[in-house]
């Protein structure tokens, strides 16, 4: 005769019980996780790509000053930046580089459909409005659905912070 071996029904219903006990604690937590991370991946990606056109900028390469287009699309429903360069703003600009932030993430008080332009002088680098090439300072704000927020700052002494 064979021993039994297995696992009894009170085994498993206890086991299963444990599971759920762990799932519960830590299921809540896993969302705020990932959007902490997904908002610090996406400042720190915006940040490093704003001091690159500054840099761009100031060594004037390929001839012109830079800037980063903040954008959002409104038939994917996400938003993007771009770093371009050119004389103007990036409508008359050449594209370099693009990026999408995560899915989750809003740029705040830039509608889905709607862009905004952050230019910066050549020489300088300093940041400047596009159309009139006075210098300014510029705040961007990431924002979660669970109201995490990242704010950007470009200041106008071409100091940019987060």
């Amino acid at each position: 005769m064979k021993p039994n071996s297995g696992f009894t029904l009170i085994e498993l219903i206890i086991v299963m019980a444990l599971i759920a006990i762990i799932a519960t604690v830590t299921f809540p937590n896993f969302f705020p996780t990932k959007f902490k991370y997904a908002l610090s991946k996406d400042a720190e990606g915006m940040v490093y790509n704003i001091r690159n056109a500054m840099a761009n900028s100031q060594s004037q390469l390929y001839g012109y000053r830079w800037g980063i287009h903040i954008g959002g699309n409104a038939s994917t429903s996400y938003y993007f930046y771009q770093l371009w360069y050119g004389t103007s703003t990036f409508a008359y600009g050449i594209p370099y580089s693009y990026e999408s932030l995560d899915s989750q993430i809003t740029v705040a008080g830039l509608p889905l459909g709607s862009s905004r332009d952050i230019c910066f002088a050549a020489v300088s680098g300093l940041p400047v409005d596009c159309s009139s090439g006075a210098n300014t300072s510029t705040t961007i704000t990431l924002s979660t659905p669970i109201n995490l927020q990242q704010t950007i700052t470009v200041n106008s002494n071409g100091s940019v912070s987060y």
